[in-house]
């Protein structure tokens, strides 16, 4: 989770909407998102996948109060 977060911190530097957040918020973003997933395998190109990371998107936010 960690190399992950550091990655999506790096892309987020690149982001002029996203550069503020600090490499802890968005890991600790990914690893709200990841344990709300409810299968164990997405494969994101497919549309059914991309409702499952939709939904873990929102239970993340909803687990966070936001």
């Amino acid at each position: 989770m960690r190399a992950l977060g550091n990655e999506l911190a790096s892309l987020a530097a690149s982001d002029r909407d996203a550069r503020d957040f600090a490499t802890t918020e968005l890991l600790a973003g990914l690893t709200e998102i990841t344990a709300c997933l409810d299968v164990y395998r997405t494969y994101v190109p497919s549309d059914p996948d991309r409702d499952v990371i939709a939904r873990a998107m929102k239970c993340a936010r909803s687990r966070a109060g936001t």
